[in-house]
């Protein structure tokens, strides 16, 4: 059902990929009691009932004049603060993805459809640790046997922690969005320099060490993002490179005596 406002072209596109999709909608949804909103309501293009998701075409985003474009824009950014505030979904169509607007709402309704989190029994990270306690009390039958399985099962335990989701525990799912440096940190370095003394034939005899030692070393922290490709839930992992480490000084010195190993 559409309001007073004129249809534009944009929406016309939207309104015929939602068809296309099957996907109920309403038209010119009004929404009332918007909490710090100085409007108290908003209308928004569409709403689709299903997903309790409204969705909105930016039309005036590219404006070919500045003015009326930085006006258009912060009147979208006011909406969709009011929206955020308000803990609305909203899907935002942008004028240049009209021509692939049916592939953008299908993927944003994807990702903000939650997946079921996987009940523990199928989740493979137990289901290894488990098999691995179970190969423990075949250890009597046969020892070589018991050993394979249980390599196996931890290989397979790694992999599964390595490859996992955080949300929805499945496994084989994570793939790498980006890797962004974050910061560089100076952190201290304390080592002792060790001499050892061999016997004669280049065995171990003993070992003598210097006072701690101390430098500093540079450590490069990056921001890597990772996505689920199952729930498109998305985390952080920080990864630490020592960029110092490869220069660092010998710590181990070997010193050949001429005794002889007493043991031989």
């Amino acid at each position: 059902m559409r309001g007073t406002n004129k249809e534009s072209d944009g929406e016309r596109a939207v309104r015929a990929a939602l068809e296309s999709l099957g996907i109920k909608y309403e038209q010119e949804k009004e929404i009332h009691f918007l909490k710090g909103d100085y409007q108290g309501s908003r209308r928004a293009d569409f709403f689709l009932p299903k997903y309790n998701v409204y969705l909105e075409y930016l039309g005036g985003w590219d404006k070919k004049y500045f003015e009326e474009r930085d006006q258009e824009r912060q009147r979208y950014h006011r909406k969709k603060n009011a929206y955020e505030l308000n803990n609305i979904n909203c899907i935002w169509i942008f004028p240049k993805q009209l021509n692939y607007v049916s592939s953008v709402i299908k993927k944003k309704l994807d990702s903000l459809m939650p997946i079921e989190t996987l009940p523990f029994y199928k989740n493979p990270l137990i289901i290894s640790i488990f098999t691995a306690a179970f190969f423990l009390f075949l250890s009597p039958l046969s020892y070589w046997i018991f050993l394979t399985l249980l390599s196996i099962n931890v290989i397979l335990i790694i992999v599964f922690s390595k490859t996992r989701c955080l949300n929805c525990k499945r496994a084989f799912v994570k793939m790498h969005v980006s890797r962004d440096f974050e910061k560089m940190e100076k952190v201290p370095w304390e080592y002792r320099v060790e001499t050892r003394w061999l016997y004669s034939d280049g065995s171990h005899k003993n070992s003598t060490y210097s006072d701690f030692k101390k430098r500093i070393e540079r450590i490069n922290i990056y921001k890597n993002i990772k996505e689920c490709k199952a729930c498109s839930y998305k985390w952080v992992e920080r990864e630490e490179v020592n960029i110092d480490k490869a220069a660092r000084p010998q710590i181990v010195y070997s010193r050949r005596t001429h005794y002889k190993n007493p043991s031989k």
